[in-house]
Protein backbone atom coordinates (compact mmCIF):
# COMPACT_ATOMS: atom_id res chain seq x y z
CA UNK A 1 0.00 0.00 0.00
CA UNK A 2 2.97 2.60 1.09
CA UNK A 3 4.43 2.19 -2.70
CA UNK A 4 1.41 2.13 -4.15
CA UNK A 5 0.86 5.55 -2.42
CA UNK A 6 4.54 6.68 -3.12
CA UNK A 7 4.14 5.71 -6.30
CA UNK A 8 1.09 8.27 -7.47
CA UNK A 9 2.91 10.81 -5.16
CA UNK A 10 5.68 10.31 -8.12
CA UNK A 11 3.85 10.23 -10.87
CA UNK A 12 1.55 13.76 -9.58
CA UNK A 13 5.10 15.61 -8.87
CA UNK A 14 5.50 14.54 -12.05
CA UNK A 15 2.72 16.41 -14.13
CA UNK A 16 3.22 19.45 -11.60
CA UNK A 17 6.67 19.69 -13.41
CA UNK A 18 6.03 19.57 -16.68
CA UNK A 19 2.90 21.65 -16.49
CA UNK A 20 5.31 24.50 -14.77
CA UNK A 21 8.29 23.64 -17.38
CA UNK A 22 5.31 24.53 -20.33
CA UNK A 23 4.06 27.68 -18.76
CA UNK A 24 7.66 28.86 -18.18
CA UNK A 25 8.61 28.31 -21.70
CA UNK A 26 5.42 29.70 -23.10
CA UNK A 27 5.78 33.16 -20.94
CA UNK A 28 9.15 33.41 -22.30
CA UNK A 29 8.32 33.22 -25.77
CA UNK A 30 5.57 35.73 -25.57
CA UNK A 31 8.50 37.89 -23.96
CA UNK A 32 10.38 37.22 -26.60
CA UNK A 33 8.00 37.87 -29.16
CA UNK A 34 7.51 41.73 -27.69
CA UNK A 35 10.86 42.56 -28.61
CA UNK A 36 9.98 41.67 -32.38
CA UNK A 37 6.62 43.39 -32.64
CA UNK A 38 6.15 46.53 -34.90
CA UNK A 39 7.97 47.30 -38.49
CA UNK A 40 11.45 47.30 -39.17
CA UNK A 41 13.53 48.73 -42.06
CA UNK A 42 15.92 45.71 -43.17
CA UNK A 43 18.33 45.59 -45.99
CA UNK A 44 19.53 42.43 -47.28
CA UNK A 45 22.92 43.07 -48.43
CA UNK A 46 25.29 41.42 -51.61
CA UNK A 47 22.40 39.53 -52.93
CA UNK A 48 22.78 39.00 -57.06
CA UNK A 49 20.40 41.70 -58.02
CA UNK A 50 21.84 44.23 -55.45
CA UNK A 51 21.12 45.42 -52.08
CA UNK A 52 17.28 44.58 -51.64
CA UNK A 53 15.56 47.22 -48.82
CA UNK A 54 12.41 46.36 -47.85
CA UNK A 55 9.99 46.23 -44.36
CA UNK A 56 9.28 43.85 -41.91
CA UNK A 57 6.38 44.12 -40.53
CA UNK A 58 5.62 41.96 -37.27
CA UNK A 59 2.13 41.59 -35.23
CA UNK A 60 0.64 39.19 -32.60
CA UNK A 61 -1.83 37.53 -34.24
CA UNK A 62 -4.28 34.94 -31.67
CA UNK A 63 -1.01 34.82 -29.12
CA UNK A 64 1.33 33.82 -32.26
CA UNK A 65 3.32 35.80 -34.60
CA UNK A 66 3.07 36.92 -37.76
CA UNK A 67 3.90 39.67 -40.59
CA UNK A 68 4.55 40.24 -43.77
CA UNK A 69 7.83 41.48 -45.62
CA UNK A 70 7.21 44.41 -48.00
CA UNK A 71 9.02 45.29 -50.97
CA UNK A 72 9.32 48.14 -53.45
CA UNK A 73 9.99 46.93 -57.19
CA UNK A 74 10.75 44.18 -58.58
CA UNK A 75 9.58 42.33 -55.87
CA UNK A 76 5.83 41.23 -55.33
CA UNK A 77 4.30 44.04 -53.06
CA UNK A 78 4.22 41.70 -50.04
CA UNK A 79 5.12 38.64 -49.42
CA UNK A 80 4.00 36.47 -46.26
CA UNK A 81 6.43 35.17 -43.47
CA UNK A 82 5.91 31.55 -42.66
CA UNK A 83 6.89 29.86 -38.99
CA UNK A 84 8.23 32.95 -37.25
CA UNK A 85 9.74 31.91 -33.99
CA UNK A 86 11.69 33.30 -31.24
CA UNK A 87 13.85 31.22 -29.71
CA UNK A 88 16.26 32.60 -27.17
CA UNK A 89 16.43 36.15 -28.71
CA UNK A 90 16.51 34.76 -32.01
CA UNK A 91 13.59 35.75 -34.74
CA UNK A 92 13.25 32.50 -37.40
CA UNK A 93 10.81 32.62 -40.09
CA UNK A 94 10.84 31.56 -44.18
CA UNK A 95 9.16 33.52 -46.86
CA UNK A 96 8.87 32.44 -50.73
CA UNK A 97 10.62 34.66 -52.90
CA UNK A 98 10.78 34.43 -56.60
CA UNK A 99 9.97 31.03 -56.32
CA UNK A 100 12.82 30.02 -53.20
CA UNK A 101 11.77 29.33 -50.02
CA UNK A 102 14.42 31.47 -47.79
CA UNK A 103 14.78 31.38 -44.36
CA UNK A 104 16.30 34.08 -42.13
CA UNK A 105 18.01 34.40 -38.84
CA UNK A 106 17.65 37.64 -36.90
CA UNK A 107 18.57 38.66 -33.53
CA UNK A 108 18.45 42.15 -31.70
CA UNK A 109 21.82 44.02 -30.38
CA UNK A 110 21.94 45.93 -27.15
CA UNK A 111 20.90 49.13 -29.46
CA UNK A 112 17.87 47.41 -30.60
CA UNK A 113 19.05 46.78 -34.28
CA UNK A 114 18.73 43.72 -35.98
CA UNK A 115 21.55 41.65 -37.34
CA UNK A 116 21.21 38.21 -38.84
CA UNK A 117 21.67 36.43 -42.62
CA UNK A 118 19.21 34.67 -44.94
CA UNK A 119 19.43 31.64 -47.48
CA UNK A 120 21.44 29.24 -45.34
CA UNK A 121 23.79 32.05 -43.65
CA UNK A 122 24.69 33.15 -47.55
CA UNK A 123 23.84 36.90 -47.02
CA UNK A 124 23.62 39.05 -44.32
CA UNK A 125 20.32 41.10 -43.31
CA UNK A 126 20.55 43.91 -41.32
CA UNK A 127 17.49 46.41 -40.08
CA UNK A 128 16.05 49.10 -37.80
CA UNK A 129 12.46 49.93 -35.94
CA UNK A 130 10.95 52.46 -38.38
CA UNK A 131 10.90 55.93 -37.56
CA UNK A 132 6.94 55.57 -37.82
CA UNK A 133 6.51 53.09 -35.64
CA UNK A 134 9.21 54.88 -32.82
CA UNK A 135 6.54 58.26 -33.11
CA UNK A 136 3.78 56.53 -32.57
CA UNK A 137 5.37 54.77 -29.37
CA UNK A 138 6.15 58.03 -28.18
CA UNK A 139 2.65 59.15 -27.94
Amino acid sequence: MKKTILFFCIIMLSFIGINAQTADSTAQSTIGNANFLGSWDIVMLGLPQGDVKCQLLLNDKDGKLAGTLKFADPQPAEVAIVNPIVKDTVLTFNATLQNYDIDYNLSQNKEGLLNGNMYNNMFVVTGKRSEAVDSVKAN
